[in-house]
């Protein structure tokens, strides 16, 4: 699809580099946050996260994510795409972005769950 959407405009060529899909169902995060389960958990961290500071709340999670995605970053593996381009260490907004990511596959998971026992 990414070949498919480039053009030419005069002397100058356009193409699409990536294409993202963030699709998500539609779910009352507030109303599930009110519960006391593993959903209600993530329910929070979720609205936490849209709201802009989850540290206050959820700041071991946040350094747990941290952790998770600095050992990553730091695998064998990478070292020679590090050597290669200018990675920046993980910071906070990596690892919530990666604890958001993570939370909300964790949530539609229990929430099919849910609905599969009903």
């Amino acid at each position: 699809m990414e070949r498919d959407l480039g053009f030419r405009e005069g002397s100058v060529s356009v193409r699409i580099e990536s294409i993202g899909v963030d699709t998500r169902p539609a779910i009352d995060l507030e109303d599930l946050a009110e519960g006391d389960n593993a959903a209600a958990f993530l329910a929070g961290l979720l609205l936490e996260i849209e709201d802009g500071d989850p540290r206050e709340a959820y700041g071991d999670v946040v350094d747990d994510s941290l952790g998770a995605v600095r050992q990553a970053h730091s695998a064998n593996a990478y070292n020679p795409l590090r050597r290669e381009t200018e990675l920046e260490d993980p910071d906070d907004d990596d690892a919530i972005e990666h604890l958001e990511q993570q939370a909300r596959v964790l949530l539609d998971t229990l929430l099919s769950q849910k609905e599969g026992k009903a």
